[in-house]
């Protein structure tokens, strides 16, 4: 941002500014009302007692705080229609500050806490190093250039916060009790250092010492609560010619790799802080990663196990009730689970007769479940399996030593099923699978392969399914053309690639044409993994949804 206006020789002119403070019901009017005009080039000491304002309109000038009402103008310039930004450029580029306490960056050489305003402005390394170092030598102190703070005394400390606040070449010096902190013989050198600044610009220092005020500055302005009451050389509008100049607001800004290595020079200087700021917060961290972990993996444990438990025992609603009570009477005690054997054992279950009852359940019912399965229920059911009941007929095929080929019937279905027939605990010999992980949840391939269907020449595959005792019913096996003997287990090669017949319709064993049925041939056998109770997924031969 660049302007340029004609004006006197008053640089500075403030108009009618006022301030106040609210705390409550209490109201502090810190500045009342002040007007006053400041030349180009002279030093102003601005005294009163504490409280009267001096600090406030100190800061109001330094666009440090904005005043209620008033105006500021600099060169014509009215800082009331500067942006944020535009006021942060006046900063940087129009003034130069002075504090009490001298603000150094600790981590940053003498020289380089001079051209710390000189990188915000953009100067380039050559051009503010070379102005740095003509600064330090005009305040005394070129011989201590790569000297860090802390190995300064407080006027030293001063007189680098006066280089650097000259560093931009600033048109106005603000400086803020720059003598409050220094013993008396460092306060004639920061005044004298003002005093030929002020030659050339306008120095506006706050101060309560008299003495030094009268002494040093060529005008005094007295304040009190808030307003001027005193003014030693007010300026006249009169008194000189008028001046033109260029207002010069250029961005403030550093580069990355500047802000970088300046960041790198503090962790330097504090490495071991550093260092043990960083192991804690690794701590805490891994702290709380290890801890989210647990949570995840406890909860992912909870997951399968409920899955697999769920699994082992599925809800089932048939069209039959089962009184499941008795049945786990017929638990065997003396086999284990899971043997280690590649054999199917015979056994013969108990008759239950008297265990079923009726269950209604009707096509609107269906539909309900299935909505709610791909529903509000997605997540709460793992896998839904819905068994029509067909009419068909599956047969083995038996050949005799003398070459004749029978075909008996091992297991039939009718659409409607009739509930009050006596069922042994396996009340089929057929069963529908689950599929995909649910499968894999409750099922073992102890044998053989998954299924694999050629429907081009009517050939299926299955499994052949045993308990987890490895167990099949005898007449399961009878069925499937085997002569089993309790006592005798039937080693599973007997059982992969053999083939039996479904018959689709009824089956007449008078009218039957073999080449209407399609052959169901067994790829594998599994095993249940329910290590403890009963399941009634025990079958004989179980079939995929594909088939």
């Amino acid at each position: 941002m660049q302007t340029k206006k004609e004006a006197d020789l008053c640089m500075l002119k403030l108009t009618n500014l006022k301030k106040t403070y609210t705390v409550g019901d209490f109201v502090t009017n810190a500045v009342d009302g002040i007007s006053i005009e400041f030349r180009q080039q002279e030093f102003v000491a601005i005294l009163g007692p504490s409280g009267c304002g001096k600090t406030t309109l100190l800061n109001i000038i330094g666009a440090l705080d904005r005043p209620d009402s008033g105006e500021i103008s600099l060169y014509g310039n009215s800082l009331n229609e500067f942006s944020s930004k535009d006021l942060d450029m006046y900063r940087n580029h129009s003034l130069g500050f002075i504090f009490q306490t001298h603000n150094l960056v600790p981590h940053l050489s003498i020289v380089e806490n001079v051209e710390m305003g000189m990188t915000l402005a953009g100067v380039g390394p050559k051009e503010r190093r070379e102005r740095a170092l003509e600064l330090l030598e005009q305040v005394g102190l070129i011989d201590h250039i790569n000297k860090k703070p802390n190995q300064l005394s407080v006027g030293q400390s001063q007189r680098i916060a006066i280089a650097r606040a000259l560093a931009n070449d600033p048109d106005i010096i603000l400086a803020d009790e720059p003598t409050g902190s220094v013993d008396s013989t460092t306060s004639i050198q920061i005044m004298n250092l003002l005093k030929e600044v002020a030659k050339d610009k306008l120095v506006i220092m706050v101060t309560h010492d008299t003495e030094l005020a009268d002494q040093y500055a060529t005008r005094i302005v007295r304040l009190n609560d808030g307003r001027v009451i005193e003014d030693t050389n007010p300026y006249d509008s009169g008194e000189g010619d008028k001046v033109t100049k260029d207002l010069i607001l250029n961005k403030t800004a550093m580069s990355f790799a500047t802000s970088f290595l300046g960041a790198l020079k503090n962790l330097k200087t504090k490495l071991g802080r550093t260092f043990l700021t960083a192991f804690a917060s690794s701590i805490g961290i891994i702290g709380i990663a290890l801890i989210l972990a647990l949570s995840q993996g406890m909860n992912r444990e909870i997951d399968n196990f409920q899955r697999d438990t769920l699994g082992n025992y599925p809800l089932k609603v048939s069209y039959q009730y089962t009184n499941f009570e008795k049945i786990m009477d017929y638990r065997p005690d003396d086999l284990p689970t899971k043997p280690d054997i590649q054999e199917v054992i015979p056994y013969e279950p108990p008759s239950i007769s008297g265990l079923m009852e009726r269950n209604d359940i009707t096509e609107d019912y269906v539909n309900y479940v299935k909505d709610y399965y791909n529903g509000e229920g997605k997540d709460n059911i793992s896998a839904l399996t819905i068994k029509y009941f067909m009419e068909y007929t599956i047969l083995n095929k038996k050949e005799d030593a003398d070459g004749t080929i029978t075909y008996n019937k091992f297991y039939n279905e009718n659409k409607t099923p009739v509930p009050t027939m006596p069922l042994p605990v396996s009340n089929s010999s057929a069963t529908l699978l689950p599929d995909g992980d649910m499968f894999d949840t409750v099922y073992d391939i102890v044998a053989g392969t998954r299924p694999v269907h050629d429907p081009a020449n009517k050939i299926f595959e299955v499994y052949l399914t045993v308990d987890e005792y490895n167990r099949i019913e005898m007449d399961i096996l009878k069925g499937l053309g085997f002569d089993p003997e309790l006592g005798k287990n039937i080693p599973y090669s007997e059982f992969i690639g053999r083939s039996l017949y479904l018959y689709p319709g009824t089956y007449d064993e008078n009218n039957f044409d073999v080449n209407e049925a399609i052959e169901l041939r067994i790829s594998g056998i599994v095993r249940l993994k329910v290590p403890e109770g009963f399941t009634l997924f025990v079958k004989g031969i179980g079939y995929d949804s594909d088939l």
